[in-house]
């Protein structure tokens, strides 16, 4: 269930990251791809960005759809772990519509952030827009799409981020 969602922090040289677990959690082979993308006020631009917390932000994922996905409905959904500078316990949330809640970690539980009545070949989903005041720490994101057989396909790669 952690392989969703980990902790791990090094450099991206490329963007093929599409992992993906059928229904019994077993890892399956995609081609999806994922592009994090971290947009601030102050002009900068990527992923692994150091930002700081009165800059408004984008944050977002730009999905290059499996083509065998493409045209099926999909769930999206979204996962979020935040290390706090201050008192650093990593907090674990996934987005429930509009609304970041407590995630035990379980895969099979993640609420949905979006309904797709059918995946397009590319799909960008907006994670966050906003400023993060009082909230400086490290945020690791993780996005994907469950497919009505159960089959979750998500990004290796998350998008990472530190507020100061």
């Amino acid at each position: 269930a952690t392989s969703f969602l980990n902790n791990q922090c090094h450099l991206k040289t490329t963007f093929n990251s599409g992992k993906g677990l059928d229904a019994n959690l077993q890892p399956v082979t995609t081609l999806a791809d994922f592009t994090p993308s971290v947009t601030t006020s102050s002009g900068l631009s990527g992923n692994y960005l150091t930002i700081a917390q009165t800059d408004e932000v984008t944050v977002a994922t730009t999905i290059t759809v499996d083509p065998a996905h493409v045209g099926q409905p999909a769930e999206l959904l979204t996962v979020a772990t935040f290390v706090p500078l201050v008192n650093p316990q990593p907090l674990t949330f996934m987005r429930d519509a509009d609304t970041w809640i407590i995630w035990d970690g379980d895969v099979k539980a993640v609420t949905v952030m979006a309904v797709k009545s059918q995946l397009e070949n590319s799909e960008t989903l907006t994670v966050y827009q906003g400023n993060l005041q009082g909230l400086a720490g490290n945020f690791l994101i993780r996005v994907g799409y469950r497919l009505p057989d159960g089959t979750i396909i998500y990004s290796g790669e998350p998008i990472e981020f530190t507020v100061n």
